[in-house]
């Protein structure tokens, strides 16, 4: 489904160093009251302006890794 009138499509990346550290970072920010209180009007309500349904988002893949004992090589 694309965007309707009045709609727009944003884009987000992240990049963390590892899986731990993505998985700590999550961890954080799902535990924060204060995510809640700013996403809560968001997703919810009359005025909705995101709708977490339609949001699309991968896992954690690295690319390439470097070897530990060449920081050059990948």
């Amino acid at each position: 489904m694309g965007a309707g009138q009045g709609e727009a499509i944003l884009f987000g990346w992240v990049v963390f160093e590892s899986r731990e550290a993505r998985d700590r970072a999550n961890e954080r920010v799902s535990s924060d009251p204060r995510v809640t209180a700013l996403v809560e009007p968001l997703v919810n309500g009359t005025n909705k302006v995101f709708d977490p349904e339609r949001m699309a988002y991968a896992g954690f893949r690295p690319l390439f890794e470097r070897s530990p004992t060449n920081p050059t090589e990948s």
